[in-house]
């Protein structure tokens, strides 16, 4: 029974790390939102308009998502927000005009506030006793502040895009992560309700 609960621990402790890197991953890209306007040659201003609208989606992200969480599965739900976002970063790699760029933004920042709260019935489908989800809030904050220190070590002054590839690793991880608890939650009793 020990083995078993060190089992379970550490399974736990793996499926936190989906809300870790998911948000490293978005903090670690969205940091060189301005160094990418700048180095795709926009205007000045764009990089500003971007971040105005990047926020404006946020919000708007946020409520949408507080409206749909009871209707909406996780799992089926964070697989749509990562193909999505697997398009942004494309996009961004690109290095988009300035309308794209834009559009681009506003996206990648509905996704972000959309996303977040589909982490806590996933870390629950991880572990019923829901000691795993009290911990998503912290998981999501030590990824967000250490994802642009870890995208740091793969851009330079010339070419910010590393800082995608390192999204682009994160976001994979993530979804390996996730693909893993939905064949868990799967394979366990029907006690457990997917909300």
């Amino acid at each position: 029974a020990q083995i078993l609960a060190v089992s379970a621990a550490g399974f736990c402790f793996v499926a936190l790390g989906a809300p870790f890197l998911w948000m490293a991953f978005i903090v670690g890209v969205w940091v060189y939102a301005e160094p990418l306007s700048r180095q795709a040659g926009h205007a000045p201003t764009v990089a500003g308009v971007a971040v105005s609208v990047s926020l404006a989606c946020q919000v708007l992200g946020g409520a949408t998502a507080t409206l749909l969480a009871g209707r909406l599965r996780w799992f089926p739900t964070l697989m749509f927000c990562a193909l999505i976002n697997v398009g942004c970063l494309l996009a961004f790699a690109l290095l988009p005009g300035e309308s794209l760029y834009l559009v681009t933004s506003a996206v990648f920042g509905f996704l972000w506030l959309f996303s977040l709260p589909f982490m806590v019935p996933m870390l629950i489908a991880a572990d019923p006793t829901r000691r795993a989800a009290v911990l998503v809030g912290g998981a999501e904050l030590t990824g967000g502040s250490l994802g642009p220190l870890f995208a740091s070590f793969v851009v330079s002054d010339a070419d910010v895009r590393g800082s995608l590839a390192f999204g682009a690793i994160a976001l994979a991880v993530t979804v390996a992560i996730a693909l893993m608890l939905r064949r868990r939650e799967r394979a366990l009793p029907a006690t457990i309700v997917e909300t």
